[in-house]
């Protein structure tokens, strides 16, 4: 069976095909499971298609709308898969955004890079579920674009190298109208254009990006983009053009791992596109559990030669992504330091997304040592920073950071309504993983109130979706905060050994606790061991050095 997820959506299964189905509801949920793939718990499914209505009548409604899915498809085979907290779609079902995604990334395949690509844009010729106005499906848009626009950009490249130059000039044009800010694919069209011999357009190519620039971010070009059209009014101009060198061309880490990328822009002085890479990939590195490893190589990116000369945004994505990276280290005074100099940046360019970004790694940086007052309005900085641009998803971390300060401050009532605001925010967009940690956030303020049945269910049903979706600390929060509930509700030994796990797993990924949840994890603990006998609770102990993160997951489940 393949879901179609570019255009209307529609499934075909050997030459059967369908695209009609019952309600709107059923189109909309099969939808986000085929293009989210994974498991999704219910309540959060439930809310996302019904949005504040009452959770007893949603959830029938739910499971109407799965039996519907399941009645319409059955012609064509199982679609969907399910457990008491969650839903997913069958895991051997194709769709054409998963191959789309794939032919894009940097991978190796037996294809050709140009005909992987050309294949990539071929799937993606038509808008993402037309007739679906959801607000996920526009932030999945945005995420499907970027891959398009780095597909385009490849392919003028390929095709510049080929001296294939109106091609080149027809890749570059689409790769900017989905990225009009991009400098890289503004050079390229810029290249293509001139080698073309089609000056004229090159000049008001140039001439329309610099007024883009000055009006939205108040920046000029960069020297190296005006050095392509600047004189090429000149009659010799012509004459003097030269091919693309090969020792000039595009070098794209194809076929390579992202160490070996790094390495290669690292060995070839770019700066700047070491230092987006990295940026890039820190969320990367946080689920993997491997923000040390991307804090090393911010470091070594920042002392190459061209690292001051790179350009003001690229500073400033990796100076924030070495600000984050140094607060899991509690290296804070490097972090404080990095995000000092990233702030500064991004004030200087106006930029909001970044001074959004900056204050928020600026408030986390306050909350782990403890400075719960300063973290609390640097967070709220950061929510005007996010309304300027209508960032939905900086206006949830935001929301999240607050509701964190307004916990530890003990002021639950509060607390409750920012991290509310930020579930319904990841809801709103369709990040269900990432509203997973509101959930858990939730089920951690009813902790502190004494509501320990009501905690025990929030946060398993948020580790249901961060067991696959979150990072090894992440994971480990919700592991802690379970054995914590039972610890204080007699279930003294699955307590003990939880938290025994949980302290093997942060230091298996280099994440300590931070100051501030470090009394909650000695309570519980305390709580447990008081309990049971001495030896009860080395054998307890001992169990959970042992136990595995899959074993780990189903205790705290109660599986």
């Amino acid at each position: 069976m393949r879901i179609h997820l570019f255009g209307h959506l529609s499934v075909e299964n050997n030459g059967e095909k369908i695209d009609r189905f019952p309600t709107n509801r059923s189109k909309v949920l099969l939808a986000f499971l085929a293009y989210h793939r994974g498991m999704h718990p219910r309540s959060l499914l439930a809310e996302m298609l019904w949005p504040g209505a009452n959770p007893d009548a949603i959830r029938f409604r739910l499971n109407q709308t799965v039996a519907e899915i399941r009645k319409t498809l059955r012609p064509l085979g199982e679609a969907i898969q399910s457990d008491r907290f969650s839903l997913g779609l069958s895991s051997d079902i194709e769709t054409d955004v998963a191959e789309f995604v794939s032919l894009t990334e940097l991978e190796r395949s037996e294809d050709s890079t140009e005909e992987r690509l050309v294949r990539a844009i071929y799937i993606a010729r038509e808008p993402l579920l037309q007739g679906l106005y959801e607000d996920w499906v526009a932030a999945a848009a945005d995420d499907l674009n970027a891959h398009l626009a780095s597909a385009l950009y490849s392919l003028s490249h390929i095709a510049m190298v080929d001296q294939r130059w109106s091609g080149a000039v027809a890749y570059a044009r689409r790769a900017a109208a989905i990225n009009p800010y991009s400098e890289p694919i503004q050079q390229t069209l810029l290249h293509a254009l001139v080698q073309d011999g089609r000056r004229a357009e090159a000049i008001r190519a140039y001439e329309e990006y610099e007024a883009l620039l000055r009006d939205d971010f108040a920046i000029v070009p960069q020297s190296a983009t005006f050095e392509i059209v600047r004189g090429i009014q000149a009659p010799s101009l012509a004459a003097s053009q030269e091919p693309v060198r090969a020792e000039e061309r595009w070098t794209s880490p194809i076929g390579g791992s992202i160490e070996e990328a790094l390495e290669a822009y690292i060995r070839a002085n770019d700066a700047e596109r070491a230092m987006r890479l990295a940026g890039s990939l820190l969320q990367y590195w946080n689920v993997r559990g491997e923000l040390q490893v991307g804090r090393r190589w911010l470091q070594r990116i920042f002392k190459m030669p061209q690292a001051v000369m790179a350009p003001p945004d690229a500073r400033c994505i990796a100076l924030i992504a070495f600000g984050f990276a140094s607060i899991s280290a509690r290296k804070f005074s490097s972090a404080d330091e990095a995000i000092k100099r990233a702030l500064e940046l991004a004030r200087s360019m106006n930029h909001h997304k970044f001074i959004g970004d900056a204050m928020r790694a600026q408030g986390q940086a306050a909350l782990r040592q403890g400075a719960f007052e300063v973290s609390k309005n640097a967070f709220e900085a950061s929510l005007t920073a996010a309304e300027q641009i209508d960032d939905v998803s900086g206006l949830a971390d935001s929301w999240n950071g607050v509701g964190e300060c307004l916990r530890f401050m003990g002021r639950f009532g509060e607390a409750i309504v920012a991290h509310r605001q930020c579930r319904d925010l990841r809801i709103q967009i369709g990040r269900l993983d990432r509203a997973g940690d509101a959930v858990l956030n939730l089920g951690i303020v009813s902790s502190r109130m004494g509501r320990y049945d009501e905690a025990l269910s929030m946060i398993r049903e948020a580790l249901t979706t961060l067991r696959t979706t979150g990072s090894p600390s992440v994971i480990a929060d919700c592991v802690m905060e379970i054995a914590g509930a039972y610890a204080y509700t007699g279930r003294p030994m699955p307590a003990a050994r939880l938290l025994s796990a949980v302290a093997k797993l942060r230091s298996s990924v280099s994440a300590p606790l931070s100051s501030s949840d470090r009394p909650d994890y000695v309570r519980f603990l305390s709580t447990a061991r008081d309990q049971l006998s001495r030896d009860e609770f080395t054998a307890q102990w001992r169990l959970g050095q042992a136990t595995s993160l899959p074993e780990m997951i189903d205790i705290a489940l109660g599986s």
